[in-house]
């Protein structure tokens, strides 16, 4: 972690618009057939508002999150896992409001 930590502090620009990567990568099962899925997201600094891309994809979901408990769409109380308890394509269609683009990829393995 120190190596890497030392050359993106060395090599990357400062002061820069920021820019976030996300890619989760997960293999399983659907329907008897083994399917590896891929999800990404890329999200840039908002020249519009101001908002960095780690304030937008950190802030935003919680902001979601809550909004969805203030609506009954989520009805769990107490500390609940997010994958289980989070109406998914809720959640993903209010991400694409606020332009935070979720690409998901499945193939067949």
């Amino acid at each position: 972690r120190e190596v890497v930590e030392h050359y993106l502090q060395k090599h990357l620009p400062k002061g820069d618009p920021d820019l976030v990567l996300v890619r989760i990568v997960v293999t399983g099962k659907k329907k008897s057939r083994k399917i590896k899925t891929v999800l990404e997201i890329q999200d840039r600094f908002d020249t519009l508002t101001g908002f960095s891309s780690m304030a937008r994809t950190t802030a935003f979901p919680i902001a979601i999150i809550g909004m969805m408990i203030a609506n009954s769409q989520i009805t769990q109380r107490g500390v609940i896992a997010g994958e289980s308890h989070v109406p998914y394509d809720i959640f993903r269609k209010e991400l694409n409001k606020r332009e935070i683009i979720l690409k998901t990829k499945e193939v067949i393995l």
